[in-house]
């Protein structure tokens, strides 16, 4: 049985980018738990995401209080943070093929939207440091089981690089499992 998917997306005044990025979650992975964590936007993200998304939260301002709530608000057996301006570029039968041999965490390579070359280098130089640390942003979709969110207690509470943080923690618990194929694509 196919695991099931919830994406996280912790917003703020992302009224532009929040109903195109739900409409194509919804497109490619139909089945998937969409939650969208609001913290405090002054626009339309909230009034934009509401019939777009499957559940969408109030909580404290900060991407990693947001993300915590949603976390725990998620029912899927597998958690994704992906943030507003990222894409998954891959679809919903490959991801489940890589999630089917039960990686505890991990997350996926990140490919840059602009044309330019200088975003080739700018994204191959994020790919190798993740490769050889182990560690992620927040734009290259971090993924974990549930059951690992809930025993490591989520991200840490902190204003800044709480993605980076929370990936050293989670390689001191599990060994990293890479999402070779598995593509984001950041605008």
């Amino acid at each position: 049985m196919a695991a099931s998917l919830g994406f996280i997306i912790p917003v703020l005044n992302e009224q532009g980018r929040i109903g195109g990025l739900l409409q194509q979650l919804r497109a490619r992975y139909p089945e998937a738990e969409l939650v969208v964590v609001d913290g405090g936007s002054k626009d339309l993200t909230v009034a934009t995401a509401l019939p777009l998304c499957t559940r969408p939260l109030i909580g404290e301002p900060g991407r990693a209080a947001q993300m915590n709530l949603g976390g725990m608000a998620c029912a899927a057996d597998y958690l994704c943070f992906l943030h507003a301006d990222s894409l998954p570029g891959v679809s919903a039968a490959r991801l489940q093929a890589y999630l089917g041999s039960e990686p505890r965490w991990g997350f996926c390579r990140v490919r840059l939207s602009g044309p330019r070359p200088v975003f080739r280098v700018i994204e191959w130089f994020m790919n190798l440091r993740s490769r050889l640390t182990a560690v992620a942003t927040g734009d290259q979709m971090l993924f974990l089981r549930r059951s690992e969110f809930e025993r490591s207690g989520g991200f840490d509470n902190i204003p800044l690089m709480e993605d980076v943080a929370y990936c050293k923690r989670l390689r001191r618990l599990a060994r990293l499992c890479r999402a070779e194929g598995v593509r984001i694509w950041h605008a």
